[in-house]
């Protein structure tokens, strides 16, 4: 069984390079980030090297009101966690 890494920020610095690292060392990869096309074409080049293909999940951004009548970033997608279960069939 390999292990499976969840890297937030994926996208871009650390978090890239973070998901390359785990990708040569045989992890699977659960990749978040807000920056969808940046987080797919990472999910490519890590496949393209012969890797599993990360499971991403695009962080999609929304304004919301909330009581008080503030407004607030809230994050429209299922828990990471939920979804990592539901594609490696464990956590």
């Amino acid at each position: 069984m390999r292990p499976v890494t969840l890297i937030t920020g994926a996208s871009a610095g650390i978090g890239r390079a973070l998901a390359h690292v785990f990708a040569q060392h045989g992890h699977e990869l659960l990749l978040i980030a807000r920056r969808e096309q940046r987080l797919a074409e990472l999910a490519s080049t890590i496949a393209a090297q012969g890797h599993k293909r990360p499971l991403m999940l695009p962080l999609i951004p929304r304004m919301v009101l909330l009581p008080g009548k503030l407004w607030a970033m809230r994050v429209a997608t299922r828990p990471p966690a939920q979804r990592a279960l539901t594609f490696f069939r464990r956590v």
